[in-house]
């Protein structure tokens, strides 16, 4: 099974990307790619990518299917079926244009496309790999590649320069690949060997791993330059959640996805742990917010986006302006 290790910068802005590139390629550090909800004019100039090859393919696709329709026809008509029509000659060249010229075009085209798809890995039981959910959404991502080479300082020289370019949040991943057909896992990790992990920039001071066979929760806090680990169990964290904002039945669950900045993954991982209503998330505080970051894994968006706010003026039977898109159906 393939094990890839990623470190991730998101930005709010391609201008924050593009400037972000440029500082990286200064201090010559490699970026393994660049993902965007959108095209960023100039982006792929300054990652000095190469002119697409795809319409070399297509020469070559064309030059088959065009090579291949005069042989046929040249074959049947002069070696294997020749025929006297009419007088004329057996290598009819006029009369051979026309399937020539149709299947040039087919081979061209259904070449180009399964080179695109090949290229881009979109065939058929390819398993994606999504860095961040939002990156289809409103985040531009940056993406390093992490091997055993990787060293602390090497984290930190790139954590150093995406801070630096107004980064949103920087995070790691894991990619496994399973054995089994279409399936791969995707988890967040921490180095063994040089102690990096997932930090958010958005002064989160916390920084969390997440132990998926034993189901903790490890809490890591600078005091007084030393690192002090609390360990805290989901039960311990859900009810540090609830306390504060209360339990409510699922026959009672409102449409969070009304809230911007909640999709239909992030209601899952909500309805999952017990949040179904607006109510619920208006309460939520201090204690509240930093339960529910380490158990969803999305930590800074609740203020970020203003989750609070929004509830609360949702739960009193108010609407927003993205409720409204959401109710009128322009949100997907």
């Amino acid at each position: 099974m393939a094990k890839d290790k990623y470190i991730i910068g998101l930005f709010d802005h391609e201008d924050k990307l593009v400037h972000a590139v440029r500082a990286f390629k200064a201090k010559k550090i490699e970026v393994t790619n660049v993902l965007t909800p959108f095209p960023v004019h100039g982006l792929e100039h300054e990652l000095g990518y190469e002119e697409s090859r795809l319409h070399t393919a297509g020469f070559l696709f064309g030059m088959t299917g065009m090579t291949l329709a005069l042989f046929m026809m040249t074959w049947v008509s002069i070696s294997n079926y020749p025929l006297n029509v009419g007088g004329k000659p057996f290598f009819a060249l006029p009369a051979f244009i026309p399937i020539t010229f149709e299947l040039t075009v087919l081979f061209a085209a259904v070449g180009m496309v399964m080179v695109y798809l090949k290229r881009n890995q979109l065939f058929p039981g390819h398993v994606p790999r999504i860095y961040d959910d939002r990156i289809t959404d409103d985040r531009f991502a940056m993406i390093f590649k992490v091997d055993d080479n990787t060293t602390q300082q090497d984290y930190d020289a790139i954590a150093a320069l995406l801070k630096a370019s107004s980064v949103t949040d920087i995070k790691t991943k894991e990619f496994d690949d399973s054995s089994e057909m279409f399936t791969s896992i995707e988890r967040e990790f921490v180095f063994q060997n040089s102690s990096v992990m997932a930090q958010p920039v958005a002064e989160e001071k916390a920084v969390v791993e997440e132990e998926v066979v034993e189901h903790k929760i490890v809490e890591e806090t600078a005091v007084a330059e030393q690192t002090v680990v609390v360990e805290k169990s989901e039960d311990e964290l859900k009810d540090q959640l609830f306390n504060e904002i209360g339990v409510v039945s699922e026959d009672s669950k409102d449409d969070l996805k009304k809230i911007k900045g909640i999709g239909k993954v992030y209601e899952g991982r909500l309805n999952e742990i017990g949040i179904f209503s607006f109510g619920q998330i208006a309460k939520l505080q201090g204690k509240g917010i930093e339960a529910i970051e380490v158990l969803t894994g999305f930590p800074g968006r609740i203020q970020r986006e203003d989750w609070v706010g929004q509830a609360k003026t949702l739960n009193e039977g108010g609407t927003t302006g993205f409720s409204d898109k959401v109710d009128n159906g322009n949100v997907y």
